[in-house]
């Protein structure tokens, strides 16, 4: 397996602790030759590319999944945690799965489930707006 990432101090930390059959290689998801570099180095590595999970995230102000949501924002009665993106990310990645294609997945706890669209394009613009301020912009309201 390959995974990688914007930071190779962490990506290397995590290499080691998984090694053997896993490798880091550092790449931003949002660069297009960061990413062939990458499924360049996964071939050579591995000798072929089996599966190819595609994510980048951002953390809010409030923090990673688990600490930006507060209060009926929490359906399932807890925030979200990167293990739960991955596992999803396995079972799609699986034989499991060998049914399924062309299928948006939604892993978010069932925030988006039942809202009205009101609601979710309010929300919406809440979490814009704590994108904006933790990427260091200014306020839209300012």
């Amino acid at each position: 397996m390959v995974f990688s990432g914007r930071s190779s101090e962490k990506g290397k930390a995590l290499e080691v602790e998984l090694s053997p059959n896993v490798a880091f290689y550092r790449a931003d998801a949002a660069s297009a030759s960061d990413t062939e570099s990458l499924l360049k180095f996964t071939v050579e590595r591995f000798g072929r590319l089996d599966c190819l999970v595609n994510n980048a995230g951002v953390v809010g102000e409030g923090g990673p999944i688990a600490g930006t949501w507060t209060g009926e924002d929490k359906p399932l009665g807890r925030g979200g945690q990167p293990v739960d993106v991955a596992n999803a990310a396995l079972w799609l990645a699986s034989n499991e799965s060998s049914w399924v294609t062309g299928h948006a997945l939604v892993v978010d706890g069932g925030l988006t489930a039942g809202r009205t669209w009101s609601q979710m394009l309010h929300r919406l613009d809440q979490l814009r707006e704590r994108f904006r301020l933790a990427s260091g912009e200014k306020s839209a309201a300012s």
